[in-house]
């Protein structure tokens, strides 16, 4: 155990992985998914989707290996939409979307990484589901632009 973070299980990055950081939101995990689900076949139906290979795979690698190190309990699908707008977005599940601008405008993969990180800890702490649990989930239309 890291000692500066000993007593603070919250904090310490041994413990990556075993914290419940999904705290606040009633709904199951298997509702998150559906709901997940149901609006990533709205985004796809509304935008495009990059469909090449070789993009496809190096952002899927990269999402996978930061989802591995993270606290996500639930398998991601990561999907790139063909954007020039720098914007990244994950909804509750693990349905998670990634725009060519990110990718284009990025100056190393680190930034790039550092984009679908914060997006990966949204998911892990359940921030849609806790919204939608409330009834604030926007319009999927908002997000696509």
């Amino acid at each position: 155990m890291t000692p500066a973070f000993a007593d603070d299980k919250e904090k310490n990055p041994d413990e990556i992985g075993n914290r419940d950081v999904a705290r606040g939101s009633t709904s199951t995990r298997s509702k998150g998914i559906a709901l997940g689900k149901q609006m990533a076949q709205e985004v796809e139906r509304q935008a495009k989707i990059v469909d090449d290979p070789v993009i496809a795979e190096y952002v899927n690698r990269i999402g996978q290996n930061l989802v591995r190190n993270s606290d996500a309990k639930v398998p991601f699908t990561i999907k790139v939409i063909d954007s020039e707008e720098i914007n990244a977005f994950a909804l509750p599940g693990g349905f998670f979307f990634v725009n060519t601008g990110i990718l284009l405008n990025a100056d190393n993969e680190a930034e790039m990484a550092g984009v679908m990180a914060h997006e990966i800890g949204h998911v892990a702490a359940r921030h849609g589901t806790r919204q939608a649990t409330r009834g604030e989930i926007a319009q999927i239309g908002s997000i696509i632009r």
